[in-house]
Order: C-alpha cells, then sequence, then structure tokens
C-alpha cells in the first residue's frame, strides 16, 4: 500500500465540518513571554484546554506573567518527535511517549538575543536532562548534515527543515572553554543564556552524566587567578571576546580556558564568600511552599539576563555582569535534612533588593515571580500547584521571548497538541485526540494530515515562512489531506476527535496533523505525530 493511499483510507472516516467566515486576527501589546519545561506531569491553571491543559515534562511551555495567567505548550512533545524523525532507527517515532520523567527528558531553554521577538517557535534551542549513566539509559539522537548525533548535556539544538538539526553550542565547546579539569567532574551545562554582547552565561550540570557518577555536580572553571571549583548552583561566563560565531550566530569555537567564574553557590567551602547564590536567595526573602525561607538551593535549572537591566559584581575579579534571573529543580518533598517546601517555579535575580543587597525575587511584566508572605504556590508561572511532584511547578528552562502574547487564552500563539505524546494504542483508545489553540477566538481553520516517517526516516518538510504566519514549515506533505475543523471557541480552541479506522494495516502507521488558520496571515501551528500501536 502506498502512502498517499494509507492517507485517504484514513481520512475517508472523517467528518467534514463547515468552515466559517474570516474573521480578523487581534493585536496584542508587547510583553514579554517566559519559556520553560515542566520538570512532571503539571497542569496548567487553566483547566479547559483538553490535552493542552496537561503540561509533560517533554512540551515546551509558555507562560506570559500577569494578572490571571496560565501556562500553555508552545511546541508540545508529540511536536517535538514529529520534527525529528527516527535518526535511532528504533522504529519509534512517537519519541517522547513513555520516557522517564525524572532521570530524562528536555532540559533547559535558549532563545538568541536577537531573536526574542520573532515570536517564532522554531528559535528555541533545548538540550536533554540525564539522570542515568547506564548503557540502557534513554538517548536522543537528532539528524545532521553529515549523519546523526546523540545529545549530551550541554548540547543547545533546534531542529531545521526536514529533520536538521542546528546546534548553538555543544557540551565539548562549553568544555573547551572551561579548561583542563582534575578529579571527578560534570562535562556541560544544564541552563545557558546570552548578553546583548554575545557573551553566554551558563551553569555547570547537576550529575551524574557520562562517566562522571561520583559527584552530585559541577565542574572548574578559572577565577582569573586559579582553578575554582562551581558546583551544579554556580553561574560561569564565557566572554564574548572569546567565541567565535558562524554566520548563523551559532558558537563554531570558543578560546580554550576561556570561561570564568561569576558566582559560586555555596558560603563555605572552595568557592566561598560573597555574593554567592544561596545569600542572594536569602536576601530575596522568598519562602516556599510550606512558607518558610531557607538557603536550600540545589541545582541551578533556568538562566537569563534580568528584563529589568542593571548589573552586578561577580564573587571574583572586577568585571559588572548583566543582572541574571534563575531558578533551582528542588524536589516537592523532604530530602538533605528536610523537611522543607518546593520553591514552586520561584524565581531569583542578582538584582538588589530593597535594602540595597544583591538577591531579589525577579520581576516579569512587574509581576513579582515569588512570594515573601504566606506559601509559595507557583501562581506566577501559571502552572496548578500542588503538595506533591505531579503538581508542582518545578521548572527546567528559562527563556524570554517578546512577541506580545496575551497572559491567557487565546495568546496569540498557534498550537496543536495530541494526547499521549502522540501514541495512539488503539487497544485503550480508538480515537486521536487533538487540540487547536489557534491565535484568536472565532477563529476558522483546517487541519493538514499526512504520513510520518517510517523507520530510520526523516521528516520531509518545507519552509514557507513567507506565505505562511506562525510555525512557519510544513509538515503534512506527504499524501496531503486537507479536514476542515470549524471555528475556534471565545478561547480560541477547538478540540477534534477522530476515529482510528479499524483497519490492520494502519498499525504501525505514522500519521502528522498541522492547523491552518485562514485568517488574514495564515497561521501554521507546529506539527504532531501520532504512531498508531
Amino acid at each position: 500500500m502506498t502512502r498517499p493511499s494509507l492517507v485517504r483510507l484514513y481520512a475517508t472516516s472523517l467528518r467534514t465540518l463547515a468552515i466559517a467566515a474570516c474573521l480578523g486576527v487581534p493585536a496584542f501589546a508587547q510583553s514579554k513571554t517566559l519559556l520553560t519545561v515542566s520538570r512532571y506531569d503539571s497542569q496548567s491553571i487553566d483547566a479547559t484546554a483538553g490535552v493542552l491543559s496537561t503540561l509533560r515534562p517533554f512540551d515546551i511551555l509558555m507562560v506570559t506573567p500577569g494578572t490571571g495567567a496560565t501556562a500553555s505548550p508552545w511546541i508540545p512533545g508529540a511536536g517535538l518527535s514529529a520534527m525529528i524523525g527516527d535518526p535511532d532507527k528504533d522504529g519509534v517515532l512517537a519519541e517522547f511517549a513513555s520516557l522517564p520523567q525524572d532521570s530524562f527528558g528536555v532540559g533547559d531553554l535558549f532563545v538568541k538575543y536577537a531573536d526574542r521577538k520573532k515570536g517564532d517557535p522554531r528559535s528555541v534551542y533545548w538540550t536533554v536532562r540525564v539522570r542515568s549513566v547506564s548503557a540502557t539509559a534513554p538517548k536522543i539522537e537528532v539528524f545532521t548534515k553529515s549523519g546523526t548525533h546523540t545529545m549530551q548535556v550541554g548540547d543547545w539544538v533546534r531542529i531545521g527543515e526536514n529533520g536538521i538539526a542546528e546546534l548553538f553550542i555543544t557540551q565539548a565547546l562549553i568544555m573547551k572553554a572551561a579548561g583542563t579539569q582534575t578529579g571527578a567532574w560534570v562535562p556541560g551545562a544544564d541552563c545557558l543564556c546570552q548578553a546583548a554582547d554575545g557573551s553566554l552565561y551558563y551553569s555547570p550540570p547537576n550529575g551524574p552524566t557520562q562517566t562522571n557518577s561520583g559527584i552530585a555536580g559541577g565542574h572548574w572553571v578559572s577565577n582569573g587567578t586559579t582553578a575554582q571549583w562551581l558546583n551544579d548552583g554556580s553561574i560561569a561566563y564565557i566572554p564574548a571576546k572569546a567565541i567565535t560565531y558562524d554566520k548563523n550566530g551559532n558558537v563554531s569555537d570558543v578560546t580554550a580556558g576561556s570561561a570564568r567564574a561569576v558566582v559560586g553557590e555555596v558560603t563555605t567551602g572552595t568557592n566561598a564568600g560573597t555574593p554567592n547564590v544561596r545569600s542572594m536567595c536569602v536576601n530575596s526573602g522568598a519562602v516556599d511552599s510550606i512558607g518558610k525561607q531557607t538557603s536550600i538551593s540545589f541545582y541551578m535549572t533556568g538562566l537569563e539576563i534580568d528584563p529589568n537591566g542593571g548589573s552586578f559584581p561577580g564573587q571574583w575579579g572586577t568585571t559588572m555582569h548583566p543582572n541574571l534571573i534563575f531558578t533551582f529543580g528542588n524536589p516537592a518533598t523532604s530530602c538533605c535534612g528536610g523537611p522543607f517546601g518546593s520553591w514552586m517555579g520561584t524565581v531569583f535575580s542578582t538584582a538588589k533588593n530593597s535594602t540595597n543587597q544583591l538577591g531579589s525575587i525577579a520581576k516579569i511584566n512587574g509581576v513579582v515571580m515569588g512570594t515573601t508572605s504566606g506559601k509559595a504556590d507557583g501562581a506566577w508561572t501559571g502552572i496548578k500547584g500542588g503538595t506533591g511532584h505531579a503538581s508542582a511547578p518545578l521548572l527546567r528552562g528559562l527563556a524570554l521571548v517578546e512577541a506580545g502574547f496575551q497572559t491567557t487564552a487565546p495568546y496569540g500563539s498557534t498550537v496543536l497538541g495530541t494526547a499521549m505524546d502522540g501514541l495512539i494504542d488503539t487497544k485503550k483508545d480508538p480515537n486521536v485526540r487533538l487540540m487547536y489553540q489557534g491565535p484568536g477566538k472565532l477563529f476558522p481553520a483546517i487541519l493538514l494530515l499526512g504520513i510520518g516517517p517510517s523507520t530510520g526516516g526523516q521528516p520531509f518538510s518545507v519552509d514557507l515562512s513567507s506565505l505562511f504566519a506562525g510555525f512557519g514549515s510544513v509538515y503534512a506533505l506527504n499524501g496531503l489531506v486537507s479536514l476542515s475543523i470549524g471555528v475556534t471557541d471565545l478561547n480560541g480552541r477547538k478540540a477534534v476527535t477522530v476515529p482510528v479506522p479499524n483497519d490492520p494495516r494502519l498499525i504501525g502507521a505514522t500519521l502528522v496533523w498541522q492547523a491552518l488558520g485562514l485568517n488574514p496571515g495564515h497561521p501554521l501551528s507546529n506539527p504532531v505525530i501520532n504512531e498508531i500501536r
């Protein structure tokens, strides 16, 4: 059976709905939108979005802090899977389905300083979170122009046309900048951001990764005079003058040993002194989910330039650095001499507090990203708070974009999501469940349906950003069928349930969906994949 006939077979079971008249898309005021990833399954404060209300550890999330802000996927995990294809040749196309949540997944997010105003989800780079050194531990491979690449902690990648990965920086380059290592150390970085001048700031990774499983995390970086141990809650930087950028703005080389220690995490030991990360947390006055102030910071999971500007002195040398915002991956249960509560997505800043001490709770769009009274509930993240891992806002990654997205739905962005990270188990649920989040209310759209890659195959896509707004790349081209889904509701949403035809020839098939808005601009959603088992 040919692929186009497979699409036609599937399409014959679908009911065509009427398309309403075209309506304009509202214009939104510019504001800063925070991109992040949830460490565990969690729920958006807005519970009305079906499969988009459940926030998975493999979804790239967005939230625009403001009154009543709610979180939503910007690229769901099933979208990343559709973009990646099957470079590891294991026949698994719904790559992020059924993966362990805490030991492996999408880690930090990164957007180039120059790309912040684009509002293009394809501009987001991501790295992996790895907690196991086992030979059988999950891995993510991506296609490159010359073959395939296995993602390492500290490789920041985005996926371009036909599944080809574009690496902003690699673990190897980070460690070249870090310089000579001795004893036990962990390579790479857990979080990364870029200053206006091109300098890069990063935090050494939390272990164990690779073969260095005997320590919690961190590596050596020069403090300008001698080698300085920086653990996984510390910050280092690579000055712009030590970085060679290629024509696409990616890092092609760095000067060996050029990285410098900026600020350590702790108040004692080899990186003693102030300012330090924990003292800044204390100075912020932030309280956790049980209403306690604590100096526990754990490993850093997100780092970004403070949108409010300003600068602060590093712990070593005389260099002034742009104020930074950061967050941590501490759990929601007792640990390390607890009990203690979760930070619930509190975001800290190096900016001074009201008593002129370094360290405060970050502000984004004027919203305080934490609390100094009561109990932290994470409402500023747009994620529903809770007391257990499954519901607590525990953030991986911080990146800011300025695309004019709203605080509540419709956000102004276009997203397509599917249940089960794209896995369709016909024995448990014989339907494909999709949710389209359009950029505006009462917005007409159609679905595009095609066939995904086969075992070992690359996704086929074409950059049509000159014709379409939103995602800009069309994936559902192989055996293309268009299906009307009608008009979105007042939240800009349209739920679609499509039965899987009772045909054994469909088992093992992969389907790719995209949504195309029919208003001016024709915004295109991300693709999502369904793997039928």
